[in-house]
């Protein structure tokens, strides 16, 4: 190509892209169109060789190895990780659960006990050394606030809408639901369900790797005016499903009676209940 022609090409270049040039040409202008044209030597190839040989590959970064506990590394502390797990449990939704006792407080107590209920190994076996299974979120129910499930439904109370209610059965009435867990069955109802999953596990002995939950309260026990620990559910080596306290039922420490109010309702005998020894003064 002419030194002219391509001094103008460069030129139109220059003023299409915004650059300004001095009066002056570059010397070395020429030697551009010789650097676009020109074929690559073996040095130019050398180094871009060279260039592509200094990256450097990592080698993968070593993995902290975090030892596997198994349940005999919490031989000596299992009642304290145990308990510990249960805080992990979110808050109850409904109001009037959190202003009754504890899963903790409860659980508490039946750990520092010198016979344990079997339930209570079976259940701190099952959550201890399983990676997904957690403690369910189970209220803790008082006699007094049961108590007030024990009759028939209020205006703008709900009734017990189990087609087969045990109230209805016993007495040909329905009392008041016991909502939990989303369930509008009667206290009656839960106590004969329960009871019966219960029994029925005794003989389920085949299938005693999964956990299945089979109540949805817990009551205190051992408390001046609650429930006796031995008029409970206490378990079994080969029954799972079970986590807290929970009575007994016997239709027979049921009998109907009429409240001040109207209401038709169930007392609960009186059996059932603890009660401090009496010394003598």
């Amino acid at each position: 190509m002419e030194k002219k022609k391509f001094e103008s090409l460069f030129d139109q270049y220059c003023a299409d892209n915004g650059f300004k040039l001095s009066k002056k040409r570059p010397e070395n202008s020429s030697r551009i169109l010789d650097l676009m044209t020109e074929v690559p030597t073996k040095k130019h190839h050398k180094v871009k060789e060279e260039k592509e040989e200094e990256v450097i590959t990592l080698p993968p970064p070593k993995l902290e190895h975090i030892p596997v506990k198994t349940f005999q590394d919490y031989a000596l502390d299992e009642d304290v990780v145990f308990i510990k797990r249960l805080e992990e449990t979110g808050k109850l939704a409904d109001s009037y659960i959190r202003e009754l006792p504890s899963m903790k407080e409860v659980l508490s107590y039946i750990s520092k006990l010198s016979i344990q209920p079997l339930w209570y190994k079976t259940c701190q076996d099952s959550i201890i050394n399983s990676k997904t299974l957690k403690f369910p979120n189970i209220p803790v129910l008082t006699r007094a606030y049961i108590r007030d499930f024990l009759r028939t439904p209020l205006k703008g109370e709900i009734p017990c809408n189990n087609p087969a209610c045990e109230s209805m059965r016993l007495g040909n009435f329905r009392i008041r639901a016991l909502t939990i867990e989303g369930s509008t069955w009667c206290f009656l109802c839960h106590l004969f369900l329960t009871n019966k999953l219960y029994f029925e596990s005794l003989n389920r002995k085949k299938d005693n790797s999964r956990v299945y939950q089979i109540h949805w309260f817990m009551v205190q026990v051992n408390i001046e005016g609650e429930y006796r620990l031995d008029k409970t559910l206490m378990g079994d080596n080969d029954v799972r499903g079970i986590f807290g306290p929970f009575p007994l039922y016997n239709c027979y420490n049921y009998a109907p009676c009429d409240l001040k109010n109207g209401c038709k309702g169930w007392i609960e005998s009186d059996c059932m209940v603890f009660r401090l020894s009496q010394t003598m003064s």
